[in-house]
């Protein structure tokens, strides 16, 4: 059988069909970006064209991990959200919440525009908090969009002040190009896709495959990369393993972590496969792939581990003391 390991081509045909099937038109919204200078210790975020012309040299781009209503289509409900700056502290704020205003004004924080519109924090959202942060240390304080904002903000010291709304829930637009031998007819059901910026971060590897338990907790796979600064290892025979607690899929605790080698002989790679809570009892299961390269490069070579070994076995743990599956 040839086989990618990760199903690359076939994930994105099935991607490219489901965007035919599913187009929707977005509302108005406009990107928040996070930039930071290391001179002035300074956090902020803008979304609007002015205040991104009037960043100093001395700010860099981090990431942009939310939107905003755009500032010229304000959404229903919605409250501004301000930009203020203070040539005393050096610092950008950005701001929603009149609390939050008048503290700003009473150190002589000076407004310079509003870069968009977010639900006021008292509102009942799914939408992301927009959670604001300060620093004693440097003066500053920084308004977190995502996940990743936050756990920058926490690992260098910054306290939470309080959330000064929510990130409207505006989504981008999947684009409606699918493939002309796309074997679907379209949806009559769905109207379309779109996909949010709400995400955790819970490490940097791939192939999760979490299987619920009667416990409430998830137990999951995972391989090539890193959890929580565990390493999975890259002699393509390691495989990880670990165990998802909590409720809200954004806020999860990732325990029990660890990894196990296991010989792929007589093929190149070892690699998760099934993964069953059943009964009290974990099953992990492994399969085999290779990916010729030695010349002549034998076919199939795809690059990518394309051909497919035979499923090898599960190894097993009760879910009570799950040291490894």
């Amino acid at each position: 059988q040839i086989w990618s390991r990760d199903m690359f081509g076939m994930r994105r045909w099935i991607a490219l069909c489901l965007a035919f099937l599913f187009v929707v038109s977005g509302s108005p919204n406009a990107p928040l970006y996070l930039y930071y200078s290391s001179l002035r210790l300074d956090n902020a975020v803008y979304a609007t064209e002015k205040s991104l012309e009037s960043i100093k040299q001395d700010y860099s781009f981090i990431r942009n991990c939310t939107k905003v209503a755009s500032n010229s289509t304000p959404i229903d409900g919605t409250v501004p959200l301000y930009t203020y700056f203070s040539a005393q502290y050096n610092d950008t704020a950005n701001v929603a919440t009149a609390e939050s205003i008048a503290y700003l004004k009473s150190k002589n924080y000076q407004m310079i525009g509003i870069e968009g519109y977010i639900y006021p924090s008292d509102f009942s959202s799914d939408g992301l908090p927009l959670k604001l942060y300060w620093s004693e240390a440097r003066s500053d304080l920084f308004l977190t969009g995502c996940t990743a904002d936050e756990q920058s903000a926490i690992a260098a010291g910054y306290v939470l002040r309080g959330i000064e709304g929510y990130a409207p829930l505006v989504f981008h637009e999947w684009a409606n190009t699918p493939p002309d031998d796309c074997p679907f007819k379209q949806s009559t059901t769905f109207e379309g896709i779109e996909m949010s910026y709400r995400a955790g971060i819970y490490g940097h590897a791939d192939t999760w495959f979490p299987s619920w338990s009667s416990d409430n907790n998830l137990y999951s796979m995972w391989t090539d990369g890193s959890v929580n600064g565990t390493a999975g290892g890259n002699s393509h025979r390691t495989t990880g393993f670990a165990v998802a607690l909590g409720d809200d899929p954004l806020n999860l605790t990732i325990t029990n972590i660890g990894t196990f080698a296991s010989s792929p002989s007589p093929y190149e790679g070892r690699y998760p496969s099934a993964n069953l809570v059943y009964n009290g009892y974990w099953y992990y299961g492994t399969y085999a792939l290779d990916n010729p390269h030695i010349p002549p490069d034998p076919a199939p070579n795809c690059g990518n581990w394309c051909v497919q070994g035979p499923f090898l076995d599960f190894r097993y743990s009760s879910v009570t003391s799950p040291d490894q599956p």
